[in-house]
């Protein structure tokens, strides 16, 4: 029988009520507040109720939980249980509220609930008129990015991170840069850069005012990464590889007349995931990593 490998548009409204998770681990029950949990949060002897959904999906394949840290697997829900056991993931801390702490799937939930703070597209709005620092995340396919922005007023110039969550060997495959348009206008375009996971001077993007227009007190920046050398598409729990392409880049947009400002995010509170500094961050531009705890030795082997 031929199993169906369900589309992220499917994939991403089959979510756990509790662990906002993919309804992709047995049993899944429903519950008088209807309320859908997946096997990770019932309990055996719960007020649920098995959902009909098991019957539906007996044919299906979901994707590892942990697809932006590297695994390429898709899995039937009856095998998904055992496959998470092994396949752990790594952990990192909130690069804004630097409290909430957990894998990468969490780690988008967070940015969701909590902060608001994911770009539906590469895009944002700065402000030139004065000092301000912005944090977002982009998600596109299997690869998760953390924007970092800072505008210094008094330099004149624009400071910008952009890291890949997830392993290094991956990320440092990413390559990468951003564009600057007044309106729908082409201003300026900075130099390819490799991406990777940590924050150095090596990996910043500066651009002065000057590169962009002496006449414009605010812009918008779009965000260009390349992922065609690297995404190799999903492997079925048959050891087939499907035939999932990597995501196109973007054509230039058509910019809204005027953009919401999105909240700041002051770079004096960390430096990394979980360290406070003693110093300026841009004057020195300490290392910036991400605390991965646990590997599975699956992936180690990778």
């Amino acid at each position: 029988m031929t199993s169906l490998l369900l589309p992220d548009n499917v994939l991403n409204q089959l979510i756990c009520n509790k662990c906002n998770k993919y309804l992709s681990v047995l049993p899944v029950k429903v519950y008088p507040n209807r309320q859908t949990l997946c096997g990770r949060c019932c309990d055996e002897n719960d007020n649920g109720v098995k959902s009909l959904y098991e019957k539906l999906i007996t044919t299906t394949l979901f994707r590892c939980v942990n697809r932006y840290d590297g695994c390429l697997l898709a899995i039937n829900a009856s095998q998904m249980k055992e496959h998470e056991e092994k396949c752990t993931g790594n952990t990192y801390k909130c690069v804004i509220c630097n409290e909430y702490e957990g894998v990468s799937f969490d780690l988008i939930n967070h940015y969701k609930n909590v902060h608001k703070k994911v770009l539906s597209h590469p895009i944002f709005f700065l402000n030139l008129k004065e000092d301000n620092e912005s944090n977002f995340m982009y998600i596109t396919q299997d690869f998760v990015f953390i924007i970092m922005v800072k505008v210094d007023f008094v330099k004149q110039q624009i400071h910008l991170f952009n890291i890949n969550v997830g392993p290094i060997s991956r990320a440092e495959s990413i390559k990468h840069k951003f564009h600057f348009y007044s309106e729908d206008k082409l201003l300026y375009s900075t130099d390819v850069k490799k991406c990777t996971n940590i924050v150095n001077i090596n990996n910043e993007f500066i651009v002065p005012f000057s590169s962009i227009s002496n006449d414009v007190d605010s812009i918008n920046c779009r965000l260009d990464v390349n992922l065609s050398e690297i995404y190799g598409g999903v492997v079925c729990e048959n050891g087939e590889r499907s035939e999932k392409k990597a995501p196109k880049r973007p054509e230039p947009p058509k910019f809204p007349a005027t953009v919401p400002k999105e909240p700041t995010f002051n770079f004096s509170q960390t430096t990394s995931f979980g360290e406070k500094p003693n110093i300026d961050f841009f004057s020195t531009l300490p290392t910036f990593k991400f605390n991965a705890k646990s590997v599975s030795a699956d992936k180690q082997k990778k």
